[in-house]
């Protein structure tokens, strides 16, 4: 190969290549400023816009060169429809110009959902399902059940609700709940000659409750005191309640059985005669 030849060949290639590195330049050039163009001055702060009537949230978007879609909506009894409730993104946040942010707002009437099964749950589980449900709890009202908390109806404004029943979110709920006690009924404990400490135990394991502790003579130590009497008396057909009240009469020496039959008679007696006379102060009345 001849001198003039390589050097009108390398010649050509440099050209070339000079006008690859020139174009090259050029585009990371065009691109840079393309880059600060649009990001320059193009990012504003979102402003807070929750508690808003959608025409004021527009505005105040608008205003700041934001555009705004409704994503949700949720009924609110005590707020008027078309307000506010939640934006994405929160205020403070910093997006690009014409950014869409993202409304929940209070709707117009309340969504209808199915009554949830909340009989055998208990009242803290209620509570969540109710919750999740749009559903509020109203009164409670404790029935008989041995059960303790646990739901045993379910009411709507008075009136009894089935699971699966079309309620409106927001309804509140009423609720019969378990008082851990049921309706059983016990026989009256035979508590004479006992100690006060023991009567109260057996009173407990009933789930009967002490009444008024009548004294007989000096008392030192009352929990080591004997009952002599009690009302109602022990082998009577009357029937007590958990949570129904025995009045206890106690005495400091431990009282022997004809003691007892005594000093229990008197006080029977003394018992049914305040009774009668209170009967027949109220029949004068």
């Amino acid at each position: 190969m001849k001198i003039k030849e390589f050097f009108g060949k390398t010649g050509i290639l440099g050209a070339i290549l000079g006008m690859i590195i020139i174009v090259a330049g050029f585009l990371f050039l065009l691109n840079v400023f393309f880059v600060t163009y649009t990001m320059h001055g193009q990012t504003v702060t979102v402003p807070n816009i929750e508690g808003l009537s959608i025409k004021e949230a527009k505005n105040k978007l608008n205003n700041a060169g934001l555009e705004f879609m409704i994503a949700d909506s949720t009924y609110k009894n005590d707020l008027p429809p078309g307000q506010v409730l939640d934006q994405s993104p929160k205020k403070g946040a910093t997006v690009k110009k014409f950014r869409k942010i993202y409304l929940t707002v209070s709707s117009v009437s309340a969504e209808p959902v199915k009554m949830p099964n909340l009989i055998d749950n208990s009242r803290r589980q209620a509570i969540i399902i109710l919750e999740s449900y749009g559903l509020k709890l109203g009164k409670e009202n404790y029935v008989p059940d041995i059960a303790k908390d646990a739901v045993r109806g379910m009411y709507l404004n008075g009136k009894e609700i089935k699971e699966g029943s079309i309620v409106l979110k927001g309804s509140v709920i009423d609720l019969d709940l378990g008082d851990g006690i049921g309706d059983t009924k016990v026989d009256v404990p035979d508590l004479l000659g006992a100690t006060l400490m023991e009567a109260l135990a057996v009173l407990d394991a009933y789930g009967l409750q002490p009444g008024i502790i009548s004294t007989q003579g000096e008392i030192t130590d009352s929990l080591s005191s004997f009952i002599y009497y009690q009302q109602p008396e022990y082998g009577t057909a009357y029937k007590l309640a958990p949570g129904d009240p025995v009045n206890l009469f106690i005495m400091q020496d431990q009282p022997d059985l004809e003691t007892i039959q005594d000093i229990g008679a008197v006080e029977k007696s003394e018992i049914e005669e305040i009774n009668n006379n209170q009967k027949k102060e109220g029949n004068k009345q």
